[in-house]
């Protein structure tokens, strides 16, 4: 990048979170050089986040966005992922939403 080496940055993709939250934040601390979490307080931290959201705090979570919203979003950011892909060599921040 511009002003500092690839390997100081740890991209995460929301969809890559989701199905392993506890080896995605594990990796994070690995990548901040962090001690590790104890034996419990990340399930502890995970399903606090998670019940916040399981609580209904916002009615649209959950809730699909429409096909002209999403075209619109991709279309907005589809050059700076194309950058982002370009920059890490990694084709998965493409966001080609729309061919699945």
């Amino acid at each position: 990048m511009e002003y500092f080496p690839n390997h100081q940055f740890l991209m995460i993709k929301f969809e890559d979170y989701i199905p392993s939250p506890q080896e995605t934040l594990k990796s994070v601390y690995t990548f901040l050089d962090l001690p590790p979490f104890q034996e419990g307080k990340l399930e502890q931290v995970l399903s606090s986040s998670k019940s916040k959201l399981e609580k209904g705090d916002d009615p649209t979570i959950g809730e699909q966005m429409s096909y002209g919203t999403r075209h619109a979003v991709e279309a907005f950011y589809a050059p700076f992922n194309a950058k982002l892909a370009q920059q890490l060599n990694d084709e998965r921040f493409l966001w080609n939403f729309s061919e699945s």
